[in-house]
């Protein structure tokens, strides 16, 4: 029974530090502007959540990322370790990678898909008259009474 939660625990835990070591390795490559990252170091474990400190998956994590050396003094010193050398060298570069993305900085993140948008994107025409009725005012459908 408790060999499913320990696999998916496992698994979440290598996709994590797969996807991260991929992302990190196209920040360090990268020369011209244009990568393109997944969005495991935004949806990463934080590792001083309270999630974290239920599941240790951040602890996780760090320690599939940066294996154990064989001069490790103890448990704590290496789990310590790993911790902040993942905040510091993988997830802070590439959260600031991810922030330094977005074009429109103006512009909230889920603007682009607004139903008036993303007609226009649809490039057939229909429903163009109704997209803007749709978005202009929608407090004044739903009022109270």
């Amino acid at each position: 029974m408790m060999l499913l939660p320990r696999f998916l625990y496992g698994a979440v835990a290598d996709f994590f530090a797969t996807e991260l070591a991929k992302d990190i390795k196209q920040v360090e490559l990268n020369t011209q502007g244009s990568i393109v990252l997944s969005l495991a170091a935004k949806w990463c474990s934080s590792p001083y959540s309270p999630f974290d400190k239920t599941t240790l998956l951040y602890e996780d994590i760090a320690c599939r990322f940066f294996p154990r050396d064989s001069d490790s003094n103890s448990d704590n010193d290496y789990v310590d370790r790993v911790r902040e050398q993942l905040r510091h060298e993988v997830l802070v570069p590439l959260q600031s990678s991810l922030n330094s993305k977005s074009p429109k900085k103006n512009m909230p993140p889920h603007a682009e898909h607004l139903p008036h948008k993303i007609v226009q994107h649809l490039g057939t025409g229909q429903g163009m008259q109704q997209a803007p009725s749709q978005t202009e005012r929608p407090c004044e459908v739903g009022r109270y009474g």
